[in-house]
């Protein structure tokens, strides 16, 4: 069995029995450094309590989106495309960008 956490940086909206996401992650991470959070957490990754029991004891929350950030080395990218030519200086050929040789290397993708 796989699970998937996701830990929202969530702060109470002006309604009641509503939370909204935070854009800032301090006041989570803040949350998360206290004894009383931490042995929280650590009770629903241990299957001690479950993260829904939990939610349905306090106030709902529903995250209309999320977002996975990954990065990854350009040289990886390439090769994950099947462009891999691309990160070999005597191998790149970009003509509708540049006459000259081109290759990528040293970059990040961030998605």
């Amino acid at each position: 069995t796989q699970s998937l956490f996701l830990l929202f940086p969530a702060v109470q909206s002006i309604f009641p029995n509503n939370w909204e996401v935070d854009k800032i992650v301090s006041g989570l991470v803040e949350r998360l450094t206290t004894n009383e959070e931490t042995d929280v957490l650590r009770k629903v990754l241990d299957n001690q309590e479950s993260s829904t029991a939990k939610l349905s004891t306090e106030s709902e929350m529903y995250p209309d989106f999320f977002e996975l950030e990954n990065e990854l080395p350009i040289d990886q990218l390439l090769v994950d495309l099947t462009i891999r030519e691309l990160s070999e200086p005597d191998n790149a050929s970009l003509p509708n960008f540049t006459d000259e040789n081109m290759h990528f290397g040293g970059a990040m993708h961030r998605a």
